[in-house]
């Protein structure tokens, strides 16, 4: 059978991160509010500037450094922006796979989920701030069954 994609995604900046981002565009209001009214003191003004940029830049940073791909054969993780680094499972080798939520991320569906495999006791691929977590997990335990169900034939028939 050939490997087919299911799911791809990087962790969400505005469900899993609303007050840093709430806080920065404050910021950047007020900024834009201190160009316009005399008697602002501009060193205010670009501090409040940067400093809702800056948060604003380390949210979109993590975004686009990791990326969670599914599909009907593996889970894997690529993370890194100059250096890069990535950790596959094969579903069939998954033993555990963790959700994380805070009260808050269950409202927002918003998690951390972890996978781990038989050959490790930590957990190998995390991704915090997944969107929809519980649905990633039960993807994976869709074709973690059918592909533990096709070692079983296969060692059967031998």
């Amino acid at each position: 059978m050939e490997e087919q994609l299911l799911y791809e995604g990087n962790p969400t900046i505005i469900r899993n991160h609303p007050f840093f981002l709430l806080f920065s565009l404050i910021f950047m209001v007020l900024a834009a509010i201190g160009l316009m009214v005399k008697g602002w003191n501009l060193g205010w003004v670009l501090t409040l500037f940067g400093l809702g940029s800056f948060i604003i830049l380390i949210l979109w940073l993590n975004k686009i450094s990791s990326e969670l791909t599914i599909t009907n054969k593996r889970s894997i993780l690529r993370k890194g922006i100059l250096a890069k680094s990535t950790i596959e499972i094969f579903h069939s080798d998954v033993r555990t796979i963790q959700i994380k939520q805070t009260l808050f991320q269950r409202l927002l569906v918003v998690g951390d989920i972890g996978i781990a495999s038989a050959a490790q006791s930590i957990v190998e691929i995390e991704m915090l701030g997944a969107s929809h977590p519980e649905k990633i997990r039960e993807l994976i335990n869709k074709y973690r069954a059918e592909s533990l169900s096709l070692t079983a034939e296969n060692k059967t028939t031998d």
